[in-house]
């Protein structure tokens, strides 16, 4: 019957005794799910057919005999499955590139039922992760229908172990079970990327296998005066670590600085050489300067060192000065004997000779450039910021020609106008530069002192302070009644002048007056946030009323003063 089945042909018009009829009925039915689950469909039909006399007749269907009435069963071949793939993700946790112990190996499982019937209770195991090293999470599903993956309910992580990292790899399998409608269990061996294949998941470990080679230098100034000369020597010191986790052997270092005729290096090779283990002692070398290193002013290279691993490579590594990080040579600085220096001296000029310096006033400053080295200078110049500005003049030179230990003082001179800048900080402090050039091309300079060649001190001018403040207190009686006389409660009105009668800006000016400050008086204004030299400000007003002993004494007569800092 619909919608999964179909009966056609009929009904037959007469049929004799013994007569069979084989061809007029036939039907068809479409398999459903619960059906294969059961692994089988059984029914039976029912023949009916009318007697002469009008009665029905009826017989429930065998499968093989007119004799019985057993239902038809047919058998649906079963095919119950289950795949498994395994795949993994090293995890390197300090980002370093390799393997080390306790990092761990993510591991992610993609069950697969790949046959026709539903499978229930499924389950993922695995040798690997169930040991103390592993962790196993998730699962059982209860049902998976044929043909679902599922990617997402089992997990697991193992924490590399030192064999694993001596093996390079981690190898195994999973196996996943599910158990079908007839309660029968169907498992499978992972693979590592196919549902139909059972290969091993294998996790490649980067091998962590490595050396590393510190090269320092020490240039021996034989003749103890304290720059490079031919025949004097640099010895070399040689630091081989094992910075990888293999035991390396047969480790040697070779260095194309430290061959005949002007090198030598001695040591090794070490036999063994165990992870971590640093050797110091084993390596050392000494170069004899050319002529080419003095012009340059150093040596730099470098040198390899080289070890055998357990798998019979080798790992090598090019020298650092001072890391197993790096690759940087090793440079070995020869002293260089070109020098230069300058001290700067002052005289502050007091043109109006009143002891205190004043805008316009003048500083005169002298020059003494000394060659302190051992190579003659050319184009010796001296530049000062101070004395290249708008306020300042430098003349003289350049030097052509300045010998070793000679001293120019008369080549250069300068001037500088003080500003009022100087005068409210009271000095003026800076440096100039004293340049050369040296055979080979390159400029010497030194920073000038102020009284020594060995020294970088700044110039410092001082000036003599003059900060001075004036006020002038004037008054005004106020005759409020017009009577032309005094009188208890008529007022006097005070105004104040107020000079910066200094060189140095003045802040925070105020005013104090007894008389205002008290009870029969008031004093308004200020402060005065800043007041130049020479400016005079009337910022400051008071009122006074008057006394009867004011009367008396038939005048008012007190001081005020005026108070500012200077900068």
């Amino acid at each position: 019957m619909a919608p999964s089945g179909s009966l056609t042909g009929g009904p037959i018009a007469t049929l004799a005794p013994g007569s069979v009829d084989t061809a007029t009925f036939s039907g068809s039915y479409t398999i459903q799910q619960s059906d294969i689950d059961a692994q089988s469909v059984s029914n039976q039909a029912t023949a009916t057919g009318t007697t002469p006399d009008g009665d029905d007749v009826s017989d429930l269907s065998d499968d093989n005999s007119n004799l019985e009435n057993d239902p038809t069963d047919t058998n649906l071949p079963e095919d119950s499955e289950i795949s498994i793939i395994k795949t993994s993700v090293f995890n390197d946790e300090n980002g370093d590139g390799f393997a080390q112990l306790g990092e761990t190996i993510s591991y992610s499982f993609e069950v697969t039922n790949s046959g026709a019937t539903t499978l229930t209770n499924v389950t993922v195991t695995d040798p690997l992760l169930d040991g103390a090293n592993g962790t196993l999470t998730g699962g059982p599903i209860a049902t998976l229908a044929p043909g679902a993956t599922d990617t997402t309910t089992f997990s697991g992580s193992y924490t590399i172990q030192q064999s694993d990292i001596d093996a390079q790899s981690v190898s195994n399998q999973a196996t996943a079970t599910g158990t079908t409608p007839d309660g029968d269990d169907v498992s499978d061996l992972s693979d590592d990327n196919s549902n139909l294949e059972n290969d091993p998941t294998d996790t490649n470990l980067p091998e962590d296998s490595e050396i590393s080679i510190i090269k320092t230098s020490v240039f021996n100034d034989e003749n103890g005066d304290g720059f490079a000369q031919l025949g004097e020597t640099i010895s070399y010191s040689f630091e081989v670590t094992n910075s990888g986790a293999t035991t390396l052997t047969n480790v040697t270092v070779t260095d194309p600085l430290l061959v005949a005729p002007s090198g030598s290096l001695t040591g090794g090779p070490i036999a063994s050489l165990a992870p971590g283990a640093v050797d110091t002692a084993t390596f050392s070398g000494s170069y004899t300067i050319q002529q080419s290193d003095i012009d340059a002013q150093s040596v730099s290279n470098q040198a390899t060192a080289t070890g055998t691993t357990p798998d019979g490579d080798d790992v090598s590594d090019l020298s650092d000065d001072n890391s197993n990080l790096e690759n940087d040579p090793t440079g070995t600085d020869l002293p260089e004997d070109s020098e230069i220096s300058i001290i700067k001296t002052s005289v502050f000029n007091d043109e109006n000779g009143d002891g205190f310096a004043q805008l316009g006033e003048t500083i005169s400053y002298s020059f003494e450039v000394t060659n302190s080295g051992a190579t003659t200078l050319t184009n010796v110049t001296v530049t000062d910021p101070l004395l290249d500005g708008a306020n300042g003049t430098l003349t003289g030179g350049p030097i052509a020609t300045l010998a070793p230990g000679a001293v120019d003082t008369a080549t250069f001179s300068g001037s500088y106008t003080i500003q009022q800048s100087d005068i409210d900080a009271q000095s003026v402090s800076n440096q100039a530069t004293a340049t050369g050039t040296t055979p080979d091309g390159d400029d010497v300079s030194d920073l000038s002192d102020d009284n020594s060649n060995l020294e970088n001190d700044p110039t410092d001018t001082n000036l003599p302070e003059d900060s001075e403040i004036s006020i002038i207190k004037t008054s005004v009686f106020n005759d409020e009644n017009g009577d032309g006389f005094a009188q208890l409660g008529e007022t006097i009105s005070y105004s104040f002048e107020v000079t910066n009668s200094g060189a140095t800006t003045l802040t925070n000016v105020t005013v104090t007056d007894p008389l205002l400050d008290g009870a029969n008086g008031t004093l308004t204004g200020g402060p005065i946030a800043t007041l130049a030299p020479g400016a005079t400000d009337t910022t400051f007003s008071g009122s006074y009323t008057i006394q009867q002993s004011d009367i008396d004494a038939q005048s008012v007569s007190n001081q005020a003063t005026a108070t500012g800092n200077d900068t």
